[in-house]
């Protein structure tokens, strides 16, 4: 069983998705849960987290959140394996939108970074 769990969130439905995902693997187990964003530490981003840890908290769980800045979209995968590394996580769990073609090629793929180059395993939520 994972004792650390890493989710990423960006306030989007399928982000949701991947919550409720780590939610369920925590539920009931001595199990650390993360909750992290990346943005500007402005309203939105704490509203996007404070809504994130109150779901968990409804579920029952004590988790824990950072922000972790604002920076270059090709950068977000380094950010979030380098907090996967500092905090110990046995897993993470995350979100893809399951872009396409050229939307794909133009804006990359965070989670496909993260699964190139991850410590640890990636599970992933896709989107509709």
């Amino acid at each position: 069983m994972y004792k650390r769990v890493l989710v990423p969130v960006d306030g989007s439905e399928i982000a949701d998705r991947a919550l409720d995902e780590a939610i369920n693997l925590t539920k009931g187990h001595p199990v650390e849960l993360k909750i992290v964003f990346i943005g500007r530490d402005d309203e939105i981003s704490q509203q996007v987290i404070e809504v994130a840890m109150t779901r968990a908290v409804n579920a029952g769980l004590n988790p824990v959140s950072a922000l972790l800045g604002k920076i270059e979209t090709e950068e977000i995968a380094d950010v979030i394996l380098q907090e996967a590394r500092e905090w110990a996580a046995d897993v993470i769990v995350m979100a893809t939108h399951g872009r396409r073609g050229v939307a794909h090629m133009i804006l990359g793929s965070v989670t496909e970074g993260v699964i190139r180059a991850s410590p640890v395993p990636v599970l992933v939520i896709r989107g509709p």
